[in-house]
C-alpha cells in the first residue's frame, strides 16, 4: 500500500473518531444548550464523512466505491448544524433573527439529499483511480450546486454574522467567536484541499487529513471554556482525553494493519490474537476517559455543595437568632431585627439560585413555573426596600404598578431574586438625594420592568460587558468594594431560562443606568 495512502487513511480515521469523542464530550458538558447539541450533531456528520471517505477511496469497485462515498452528503447537514451552532453561541436574539435562514439551509440540505439519493449520478459518478487512490470521487451534474451552497454561501454568511456580532459582544462571547473564526478559516481551508481532485484538478488532498483536529478542537474548547469549573482544569482534562483517544486510535489502527501484514507472511498466525489486544486497549481507554469525565463532574458538584453549605450554615444561624430575640427587644429593635431577617432570607434565596443555575442537567426540575402577577411582585419588593432607601436619602418612584395588568409564567422565587438584585444595585450605586424609578409596561406579548437610577452610570463598552461573569466596572469597584460581579450574570441566566431578556442602557459615567427586564406575558 502506498505510504501516502496509509498516511491519508490514518489521518481521516483518527479525525473521525476524535470528532465523535469531542462531540460527545461537549454534549455531556451541557445537554440542554442549543450550541452543544448542534455541535454534537455536526460532529456525528464529520465522523460519517471521515469513515465513509476512507472506506470509499480504498474500494476498488467503482460502483461500490461511489455508493459508499454517497454518505459524504452528511457534509451538507454538517454546514447547517454549524450555522445553527454559531447563531446559538452569538445569542438567543441572533438565533431568532436567523430562523428563516436556518430553515432554508436545512430545507436545501434535505431537498438535495433526496435528489442525490433518487438520482445518484447528480451527486457522484462511478469512482475512478486518481493519484495514489484506488478510487476517488467523480463529480456529478449537481455537485457544483452543493459546493456553492454548503461550501460557499452558507459558511460565508455565518462567518460574516460572526464578525458583526464580535463588534458588540461581551468578553466571553468575543473569546468564543475568536476560536470559532480561527477554526472555520483553517478547517475549511485544509478540508477544501480534497475538493479539486473531485473535479479532476490534480491537487494532492493529503493535507486535508488534518482538517478535523484543526477544526474540531478549538470549537470544542470554546464551547466548554466558560463552564463553572476552572478553565485550566477543563482544558487539561479535555486535552488528556483527546490525547488518550488519539493514541488509542493509532494503536488500534496499527494493530489491525500489523495483523494484516503478519497473516500475509504467516497464514498460521492466530487470527484472534492481535484484535484481542486492540479490544483490550479500546476498553481500557474507554474506562479511563469515563473516569476523567466523572471526576470532572464530581469536582464541580462538590464545589457547589461546599459553597452552598458554607453560605447556608451562617445564614441559618442569623435567621434562628433573630427569631429567638423576638419579644425580647424594644419596638425599634424589633424593626431592625425584621430587616436582618429579611436580608438573611434574601441571601438564602440567592444561595439556592446560585446552586440551581450551575446545575444545567437538572434545570427542568429546579424551576417551578406558575402564574405570577408582576405588578404585585414589584410592589412587595418595593415595600421591603423603602425603609432602607429612606434611610439613605434616596427617593423611590413607581410607575404603572397600579395600572398595568401583567401576569407572566415564571418561578416566583427566582424572579423575585432578579428584581431584588436590580433594585439593590440601583440603591447601592445611587447617592443620597438621587432617585430610583421602577416602571412596569405591557405591549403585545411582552411585559417589561425598567429599573432606572441616577447613579454612577457606565460607558458603552462597559454596557456590553456588564452581564459577563465576575465583571465589574471601574466606577462600581470604587463605589462598592465588596461586590463580586456575579449577580447580573446569574439573573441574566435566570431570565434567559424564562424566555425573556435583560438589557441595560446608560448615557455615560455619572448619568445613571436603566436595566430593563422583559418577559413573555402568560397566554390566556
Amino acid at each position: 500500500m502506498n505510504l501516502e495512502l496509509i498516511f491519508h487513511n490514518i489521518g481521516y480515521t483518527v479525525g473521525g473518531i476524535l470528532s465523535l469523542a469531542l462531540g460527545i464530550f461537549v454534549y455531556m458538558r451541557g445537554r440542554k444548550q442549543t450550541a452543544n447539541i448542534m455541535w454534537m450533531l455536526g460532529s456525528v456528520c464529520v465522523t460519517i464523512f471521515c469513515i465513509s471517505h476512507v472506506i470509499g477511496v480504498n474500494t476498488a469497485d467503482p460502483l461500490l466505491s461511489r455508493d459508499i462515498l454517497m454518505f459524504n452528503m452528511a457534509g451538507m447537514f454538517l454546514t447547517a448544524f454549524m450555522a445553527h451552532c454559531v447563531f446559538a453561541v452569538i445569542g438567543e436574539a441572533e438565533l431568532k433573527k436567523q430562523r428563516i435562514f436556518l430553515i432554508a439551509t436545512y430545507a436545501a440540505a434535505a431537498v438535495l439529499a433526496v435528489i442525490f439519493i433518487i438520482f445518484p449520478d447528480t451527486f457522484l459518478l462511478p469512482s475512478q483511480p486518481r493519484l495514489y487512490f484506488p478510487d476517488y470521487y467523480v463529480a456529478g451534474s449537481l455537485q457544483w450546486l452543493m459546493r456553492l451552497i454548503f461550501n460557499g454561501i452558507v459558511p460565508v454568511y455565518f462567518i460574516y454574522r460572526m464578525i458583526l456580532a464580535y463588534r458588540v459582544a461581551d468578553a466571553a462571547t468575543k473569546n468564543r467567536l475568536k476560536y470559532f473564526f480561527t477554526a472555520f478559516i483553517l478547517g475549511y481551508g485544509l478540508g477544501g484541499l480534497a475538493v479539486p481532485l473531485i473535479f479532476d484538478i490534480p491537487v494532492d488532498p493529503i493535507w486535508s487529513a488534518f482538517f478535523v483536529p484543526i477544526y474540531s478542537i478549538p470549537i470544542a474548547y470554546a464551547l466548554i471554556r466558560y463552564d463553572l469549573m476552572d478553565i485550566s482544569v477543563v482544558a487539561k482534562r479535555a486535552a488528556t482525553i483527546a490525547l488518550m483517544i488519539i493514541s488509542a486510535t493509532f494503536g488500534i489502527y496499527f494493530i489491525g494493519y500489523s495483523n494484516y501484514l503478519i497473516l500475509n507472511l504467516d497464514p498460521q498466525f492466530p487470527l484472534w490474537l492481535l484484535p484481542l489486544f486492540g479490544g483490550i486497549l479500546a476498553a481500557l481507554v474507554g474506562v479511563l476517559a469515563w473516569r476523567y469525565l466523572r471526576e470532572s463532574e464530581m469536582l464541580k458538584y462538590e464545589f457547589i455543595t461546599l459553597v452552598t453549605h458554607k453560605f447556608r450554615t451562617p445564614l441559618t444561624t442569623i435567621k434562628w437568632s433573630t427569631e429567638s430575640l423576638n419579644g425580647q427587644v424594644t419596638d425599634e429593635g424589633a424593626q431592625y431585627l425584621s430587616h436582618i431577617k429579611e436580608g438573611a432570607d434574601r441571601l438564602i434565596e440567592l444561595t439556592n439560585v446560585l446552586a440551581d443555575v450551575s446545575s444545567e442537567n437538572q434545570q427542568e426540575y429546579i424551576y417551578k413555573f406558575e402564574p405570577v402577577d408582576l405588578a404585585a411582585l414589584c410592589r412587595d419588593i418595593l415595600a421591603e426596600n423603602k425603609p432602607a432607601a429612606m434611610q439613605d436619602g434616596i427617593n423611590i418612584v413607581q410607575e404603572g404598578l397600579d395600572a398595568v395588568q401583567a401576569t407572566v409564567h415564571a418561578d416566583r422565587a427566582k424572579l423575585k431574586v432578579v428584581l431584588q438584585t436590580l433594585i439593590d444595585n440601583a440603591l447601592t450605586y445611587t447617592k443620597a438625594g438621587g432617585t430610583v424609578r421602577i416602571s412596569l409596561t405591557a405591549s403585545g406579548h411582552m411585559a417589561s420592568v425598567a429599573v432606572t437610577d441616577t447613579g454612577i452610570g457606565m460607558t458603552a463598552e462597559e454596557s456590553r460587558l456588564i452581564f459577563s461573569r465576575f465583571y465589574r466596572t471601574d466606577s462600581a469597584r470604587k463605589s462598592d468594594t465588596e461586590g463580586m460581579g456575579i449577580g447580573l450574570f446569574i439573573i441574566n441566566k435566570i431570565i434567559e431560562r424564562h424566555g425573556g431578556h435583560l438589557r441595560v442602557h446608560s448615557d455615560g459615567p455619572g448619568k445613571g443606568s436603566t436595566f430593563t427586564l422583559s418577559l413573555p406575558l402568560r397566554s390566556k
